[in-house]
């Protein structure tokens, strides 16, 4: 058995995933580990210097960790199932081969090699930076913007309660073009990124969000009563 198609979780740097959120993929010879807002990270075995376990605090299992030589991604990759033992998914990535110390780089690269290649150069976190940048501003004017307009409007008598309405929406609104609208895709992900690579996230975040607005709203009536 040389191929993996695992669900869990994953740290990424000081960043973390939990389950389901996260997968591990083998496939024709490249490592996929998709953590789909936090990164997607493709490995050929060349890439791979070495795999060993990780102890990850909290979970009552070991981790993989993968020590790599691919520049721009972060040093420290984890991931974590808990479907299968540690030892497992080390003992199946070695008979793929990985790692591969002794592979060197081809110029004549296969066109799955480019495709890895190419992915490899635009870095793990799958937004284009300005269009990230461009995110969190809007947020950030949304949460300020809606305290600013509560805090001015409540009186002594009458209490309006805090509600970031604009910003949920935003980030839903947001959430749904992802997932509805290709041309929004290709305006807001990296070349060779796609919505199935995020759509797990955004499934996680729309569920977030709408919870969110059910939990303020009855907040907010019950604060105007």
């Amino acid at each position: 058995m040389n191929e993996l198609n695992l669900t869990g979780g994953a740290r990424i740097g000081r960043r973390g995933a939990s389950w389901p959120l996260v997968t591990l993929k083998l496939n024709h010879g490249v490592l996929e580990l998709n953590a789909g807002l936090i990164g997607k990270y493709v490995f050929l075995p060349g890439d791979v210097v070495s795999i060993g376990t990780y102890s990850m605090t909290g979970f009552g299992k070991e981790g993989i960790r993968i020590y790599h030589n691919v520049h721009g991604y972060n040093e420290r990759i984890i991931f974590q199932s808990f479907k299968m033992q540690a030892s497992q998914i080390i003992h199946i990535l070695k008979a793929a081969g990985f790692p591969n110390k002794e592979a060197v780089r081809s110029l004549n690269m296969t066109q799955r090699e480019k495709e890895v290649r190419q992915l490899q150069a635009s870095g793990g976190f799958p937004v284009k930076k300005p269009i990230g940048i461009a995110f969190i501003v809007i947020w950030n004017i949304l949460i300020i913007g809606s305290f600013f307009t509560t805090f001015r409007n409540s009186t002594p008598e009458k209490f309006i309660p805090f509600t970031a309405f604009p910003a949920l929406g935003f980030l839903i609104l947001s959430a749904v073009l992802l997932l509805a609208s290709p041309g929004f895709a290709r305006i807001v992900l990296k070349e060779g990124r796609n919505r199935k690579d995020v759509q797990r996230n955004l499934f996680f975040i729309l569920s977030i969000a709408a919870f969110m607005l059910l939990v303020m709203s009855s907040i907010f009536l019950l604060g105007s009563k």
